[in-house]
C-alpha cells in the first residue's frame, strides 16, 4: 500500500502526509528513569538554543548517552520509522536498502516555555517522545500541545463549507506517546501553562538509501 489512495467513484487521495502517533508498551516503567537522566544532563550542561524559548534544549547527542533506557528508546524510534516506511514506499524497510542515522536531543519546558514554528532540514523523518507532560491548565486548551501545519500552499483560501484544507492538527501529548512525521512538515509547540514540566526527547532520522544497515 502507498499513500496515494484510490477510493470509490474515481476519487483519489493524493499527496497525503503520513504521521505516526503511538504509545509503546513499557513506557510507564521506562519514563521515571528517563526523567532522572534528563535532569542530570540539565544540571551538568547549559544546553543549546534552537527553536526552544524559555526552556532547556540539550546537545544533539542523546543517542550516545550510555544508559540502557536510551537504547530502549532508540529501538522504539527504529520500530516507528519501519512502520512508516511501508505505506510511504510500498516496501518493507529492510527491502529499501536504507541505513538510518539518528540524532536526538532532550527538551524541558516549564511554565511559559514553547517551541517556535520550524522544520528539520536535511532529514527524512522527525519525531518526539513524551516522557512527562505535566498538568496543563484547563483554562489554556492549547498549553504544551504539538501543532502540525497543512503543508500545502494557500489551501486555506478555498471557500468550501467545513473545509478540512489549511486546518492545523493539534496533538494532546501524554507520557509514553511518540509522534513521527516527515521532517519537512512545519510544526510548533504552544507555550506550556500549568504545573510541573513537559519533558521530551526529539529526534531526526537521516536515511542513506542504497546501503545496508547492519
Amino acid at each position: 500500500m502507498r499513500i496515494k489512495v484510490e477510493l470509490d467513484g474515481g476519487v483519489r487521495l493524493l499527496w497525503s502526509t503520513p504521521v505516526l502517533q503511538r504509545h509503546f508498551e513499557g513506557a510507564d516503567a521506562l519514563n521515571p528513569a528517563l526523567i532522572d537522566i534528563v535532569h542530570q544532563r540539565e544540571t551538568a550542561d547549559v544546553g543549546i538554543g534552537k527553536s526552544v524559548v524559555g526552556g532547556w534544549h540539550s546537545r544533539e547527542d542523546v543517542m550516545a548517552w550510555p544508559e540502557p533506557e536510551i537504547g530502549q528508546l532508540r529501538d522504539w524510534i527504529v520500530e516507528a520509522v519501519k512502520t512508516l516506511m511501508l505505506p510511504t514506499t510500498g516496501k518493507a524497510a529492510e527491502a529499501t536498502g536504507a541505513a538510518g542515522t539518528i540524532s536526538a536531543w532532550a527538551n524541558i519546558l516549564r511554565p511559559g516555555g514553547y517551541h517556535r514554528m520550524h522544520t528539520h532540514p536535511g532529514c527524512v523523518w522527525s519525531g518526539v517522545y513524551y516522557i512527562e507532560t505535566g498538568k496543563p491548565d484547563i483554562d489554556h486548551p492549547t498549553a504544551g500541545r504539538l501543532e502540525l501545519y497543512d503543508p500545502r500552499t494557500a489551501v486555506e483560501m478555498m471557500a468550501l463549507p467545513e473545509t478540512p484544507f489549511g486546518q492545523p492538527v493539534l496533538i494532546d501529548p501524554t507520557p509514553g506517546m511518540m509522534v513521527v512525521f516527515p521532517s519537512w512538515l512545519r510544526h510548533m509547540v504552544h507555550p506550556f501553562v500549568g504545573e510541573g514540566e513537559r519533558i521530551t526527547i526529539a529526534w531526526n532520522m537521516l536515511l542513506d538509501i542504497g546501503t545496508t544497515n547492519n
